[in-house]
Formats: structure tokens, C-alpha cells, sequence
């Protein structure tokens, strides 16, 4: 079984081999922009299983080593979107969870 689980959102990293291929072709990347991914981690966290224990839902890179998105906030911040949007819809952790029916 499952007991935790951890988010993180794509970023470009300097030396990272996916960084020649952003650079070639930065169209072909979907990179979130900080209130999406805000939502998406929402929506993520009202379909999570109560029972599973959501360890991190973002990363952080030293601010020179990051290519892109450059969101200039740290995780604390990101955090704080994140609860303050879970309060704004009255929602918390599972509150759409539904256990699948063999």
C-alpha cells in the first residue's frame, strides 16, 4: 500500500541534460506558472486517499541553477497558496475521494 506520497514541478535545471532540449525547443515544454500548479496540487489534494500522507508538493533549486519557470519563491510561500487556496474552497485532503470497487 501506499503511505505518502511527493509533488514536484517540472523545472529546467542548468547542466540537466533536459536543458539543451528546452533551449532547442521551449514550445514543446508545459512549465506551470505558480497559480496553476497551486490549483492542480488542489485539485490533486482533494482526490487524495485521507489515509496517504502527502510528504511535498514542491521543490526548490538553488535560484541561479534554475532555467525556467522561474517563479522566485520559495516552498513556504508555495505552501501558504496552497493552504490558503484549500481554505478559500472550503475543501480539505480527500474531500472528492472515492475507494475504487473491485
Amino acid at each position: 500500500p501506499v503511505a505518502s506520497v511527493k509533488l514536484h514541478q517540472l523545472q529546467i535545471v542548468k547542466g540537466a541534460r533536459m536543458q539543451l532540449n528546452y533551449m532547442q525547443n521551449p514550445d514543446s515544454f508545459a512549465l506551470y506558472d505558480v497559480r496553476g500548479y497551486v490549483s492542480d496540487v488542489c485539485d490533486f489534494v482533494e482526490h487524495l486517499n485521507p489515509n496517504i500522507a502527502l510528504d511535498r508538493f514542491v521543490s526548490q533549486m538553488p535560484p541561479n541553477d534554475v532555467i525556467a519557470p522561474r517563479w522566485g519563491m520559495k516552498p513556504d510561500e508555495v505552501q501558504r497558496m496552497v493552504l490558503s487556496e484549500l481554505m478559500r474552497r472550503g475543501s480539505v485532503q480527500g474531500c472528492k475521494w472515492h475507494a475504487c470497487k473491485d
